[in-house]
């Protein structure tokens, strides 16, 4: 058996039958609250666009992510991308960890200089000076030739 109503009497009533209109009800218009959710979606909406925007612009301005080219001219702007560089980097940033000892010792601290170059000591705890020679040797090489090439006294070289 079907379960549709058979009879007027049986269907639900959606109009007030009782004012006389057949007209259907009619939602209520914006209030304050709505305007204002509405107002921030769009808001935060359009201030995504424009980061996004901002930051895909600012990459292609920047070079699409490619690597800078070094400047011959500028020696604040040190780029370093060859193997010596690295090495360079690495030696120079580690000689500069090193700290000073406390009065009334002189020199460097021992603990801060087993820390950075424990390739220093050898087997027994002693400073080996061949190896403290030959990285101090190689930091002033690093040290003069950026200094050469920075003054354009003569082309960078690439070992």
């Amino acid at each position: 058996m079907s379960c549709r109503p058979r009879a007027p009497s049986d269907r639900q009533h959606f109009f007030d039958e009782e004012d006389g209109s057949n007209a259907p009800p009619r939602l209520q218009g914006h209030g304050l609250a709505s305007k204002l959710v509405l107002c921030a979606v769009i808001a935060c909406c359009c201030g995504a666009t424009t980061i996004v925007a901002v930051c895909v612009i600012s990459f292609i301005a920047s070079g699409g992510g490619a690597a800078p080219r070094p400047s011959a001219t500028s020696e604040t702007n040190v780029v370093f991308a060859s193997p010596r560089h690295v090495q360079q980097r690495s030696v120079i940033n580690r000689l500069s960890l090193l700290k000073k000892s406390k009065r009334p010792a002189r020199g460097v601290d021992e603990a801060s200089m087993r820390a950075i170059f424990p390739e220093w000591f050898d087997q027994s705890g002693e400073l080996a000076h061949e190896f403290v020679l030959h990285d101090l040797v190689l930091a002033l090489s690093f040290l003069s030739q950026d200094l050469v090439e920075g003054a354009g006294l003569r082309p960078a070289q690439e070992n």
